[in-house]
């Protein structure tokens, strides 16, 4: 129907990741997914993320987003990954854990195309886990991020 196409521009489609891609050597990324087309500035951007733990993970983790223009990172967002439901210790291995993220785009950030990144951070810490190719983020993919839909109220 006609309300399930409407939902759908905000539903990102789920797009096969790579078990190759293994962040600190224990954490795969089965899937992603990032909306398609424009978002608008003032609407948030979905982002989806599968991982799934090849052993009991000890360190709190943080899932990371940027959004990235010419190599300069433009905008960030560091959270808990489920909306704080899942911390990255009650993963059961093989167990896959999706992460649905709203980010919303900060004021400031220009209109145009984006590349989106995502990764993992030790939350004490803020280090990164790092791929085996030694890259800490996995790109997702370009987005564009259009004009606000309304203007300020």
């Amino acid at each position: 129907g006609e309300r399930n196409s409407i939902g759908s521009k905000f539903e990102p489609e789920m797009q096969p990741g790579t078990s190759r891609v293994v962040f600190g050597n224990v954490i795969e990324v089965p899937e992603v997914a990032v909306a398609y087309g424009t978002t608008p500035r003032d609407m948030p951007l979905a982002v989806r993320v599968t991982w799934r733990a090849r052993e009991p993970i000890n360190t709190h983790l943080l899932t990371v987003l940027e959004l990235v223009l010419d190599d300069r990172v433009a905008a960030r967002l560091e959270v808990e990954p489920v909306s704080g439901t899942r911390p990255s210790t009650t993963w059961e291995p093989g167990e896959m854990v999706e992460d649905r993220l709203a980010f919303s785009i900060p004021e400031g950030v220009p209109v145009g195309e984006y590349t989106v990144r995502v990764g993992l951070a030790d939350a004490a810490t803020h280090v990164r886990l790092k791929q085996a190719n030694g890259s800490d983020t996995l790109d997702l993919g370009k987005v564009r991020i259009g004009a606000a839909t309304r203007g300020p109220i």
